[in-house]
């Protein structure tokens, strides 16, 4: 409404000052004073449709004006729009460098991860055959130890016997004599037999066959009547061979010594058999052999 007040206020006087003039014919006076307000009112008209163009010039200036900068505002915000959007995607591209960086990592933790569940496998594996070693060395320390066999079942010697003894004690009884005997003849320039001059101690007796077996001891020989020198009495003969064989087994050797000794009478004297070395085929060596053997 205010703004067509005025358009309609100038156009109302004009037309009333006109019909005016047209009613009144008579007074000239009349008609001049309506034409003077027809015509002013036609100059507010012409001022004041001037002064709204100038207005309506300025806001479509202003308008424009607001346009151009709102295009430029557009066109700044497109162009930051713009960069960062190249940003962006820059910032995008670094991710996934870095992200295709840390698939490798996490690749290669599992990879490690994998080595070490390997290795504690293996690791628990060696931990269990330890345990399980040390059981079996616990079960066999807790089980009775077997024995050794002797040393002499190995070797092809027969096992040693009554005989084996026995001959062993009369070689104890003449090693002092033999020792003696075999002394003299060295310093007199005799050589020794070639038993003893081949015999070491280190060696092994050579493998043979009694020729005849010996005979049983008499009973001055069992009761301790040995010609062996020491510091040990005569009597104690008969003891140190028990403590050798068992007092069982003397015993039974005693016992079957007086059978034969009762069914023949032809026997000879195991005395001077003993007594003498060069009745046996292997001498007071061969004794000490048989000791050797026999032990």
């Amino acid at each position: 409404m205010r703004g067509l007040l005025p358009p309609v206020s100038f156009a109302a006087v004009a037309l009333g000052c006109a019909a005016g003039a047209w009613l009144v014919s008579g007074d000239g006076s009349a008609v001049r004073w309506l034409a003077v307000g027809a015509a002013v009112a036609a100059v507010g008209a012409a001022a004041l449709m001037r002064l709204r163009d100038r207005m309506t010039a300025l806001q479509v200036t202003e308008a424009t004006g607001a346009r151009a900068r709102a295009e430029r505002e557009h066109e700044e915000k497109v162009a930051e729009l713009k960069s960062d959007l190249e940003e962006a995607r820059r910032v995008r591209g670094e991710l996934e460098k870095r992200l295709g960086s840390r698939h490798g990592d996490l690749a290669r933790l599992r990879t490690d991860h994998a080595a070490l569940l390997a290795r504690y496998a293996n690791a628990e594996s060696e931990r269990a055959a330890a345990l399980e070693g040390r059981r079996q060395l616990a079960i066999e320390a807790a089980s009775p130890v077997k024995q050794l066999p002797p040393a002499g079942s190995q070797s092809q010697l027969p096992p040693p016997s009554l005989s084996s003894y026995l001959r062993a004690s009369h070689a104890l009884d003449n090693l002092a004599g033999n020792a003696a005997r075999q002394g003299h003849g060295q310093t007199h320039g005799q050589a020794p037999s070639g038993d003893a001059a081949g015999f070491s101690y280190f060696s092994r007796p050579p493998q043979r066959t009694p020729s005849r077996e010996l005979p049983p001891p008499a009973s001055g020989r069992r009761a301790g009547g040995g010609h062996r020198s020491g510091p040990d009495e005569p009597g104690d003969a008969g003891t140190d061979l028990a403590d050798v064989v068992g007092p069982e087994v003397l015993a039974e050797a005693e016992a079957d010594d007086g059978a034969g000794a009762e069914a023949g009478s032809g026997a000879v004297p195991a005395s001077s058999e003993a007594d003498d070395p060069d009745d046996d085929p292997h001498g007071p060596v061969g004794r000490v052999i048989d000791l050797e053997q026999a032990s």
